[in-house]
């Protein structure tokens, strides 16, 4: 952190640097609900694959699980950027 007699601008880098922290801080909680969604996907299909018989109801499961899946991964690779992107560009 440069040490400045100019307020305006120490203001203005202490203005970026908290909103970087909230870029950081909101970009984790999305990759927390990322992964809470691919938990909960993983639980869908194993409990899918422990309590149907024929082949074809596991299919049709897990082919209802996808969504959810790809939509949690999409949630936790989005989050990560946003983590590196703030602690990247933080002054």
């Amino acid at each position: 952190h440069k040490v400045s007699n100019n307020l305006g601008e120490n203001f203005y880098v202490n203005h970026w640097r908290q909103k970087m922290v909230i870029l950081i801080w909101g970009g984790a909680a999305v990759s927390i609900v990322g992964l809470i969604g691919l938990l909960l996907s993983m639980y869908k299909v194993a409990s899918a694959k422990k309590n149907t018989t024929s082949d074809e109801d596991l299919r049709v499961s897990i082919q209802a699980a996808m969504p959810l899946n790809l939509a949690s991964l999409f949630l936790s690779v989005l989050g990560l950027m946003s983590v590196t992107i703030g602690v990247l560009i933080t002054p």
